[in-house]
């Protein structure tokens, strides 16, 4: 019975402070969620005036390599505020650069090249890709 109430108490314990942390992470993920929003609001102002773009324009912009974490938006590098994972470099491209090589590996969508090749990061074969537009 003893044993029973330690258990319980330790998983109470967890809980709690497992809430707070919860808590003070908010803070922070509210103030990236605005700045998502905003990068967000301007790459929605950019696709919106591709057409009108000159070819060499690019907007760069960094964001979580997780595809359930592709809403995380940061105008410098850093970590992603959901999983800690480094932020990889991502841009809005030209029409033209719609077609390109890429890394197939999920964590490496951003290694992208013109011609065939070899990943940096990993090494694998680049494979043809197209960009599509939601």
């Amino acid at each position: 019975m003893n044993k029973l109430i330690l258990v319980i108490g330790v998983i109470l314990s967890s809980t709690l402070m497992a809430c707070d942390c919860c808590k003070s992470n908010n803070t922070d993920q509210t103030a990236t969620t605005t700045q998502s929003e905003i990068m967000t609001e301007k790459g929605h102002d950019m696709m919106g005036k591709m057409d009108h773009m000159e070819m060499d324009t690019t907007v760069v912009y960094y964001t979580c390599p997780m595809k359930s974490h592709k809403h995380i938006h940061s105008s410098e590098s850093g970590k992603c505020t959901k999983c800690g994972m480094t932020l990889v470099k991502a841009e809005i491209t030209t029409i033209e650069e719609a077609e390109f090589y890429g890394c197939p590996m999920e964590s490496h969508s951003h290694v992208r090249s013109a011609e065939e090749g070899a990943c940096t990061e990993c090494g694998m074969k680049l494979m043809p890709m197209e960009l599509n537009k939601k």
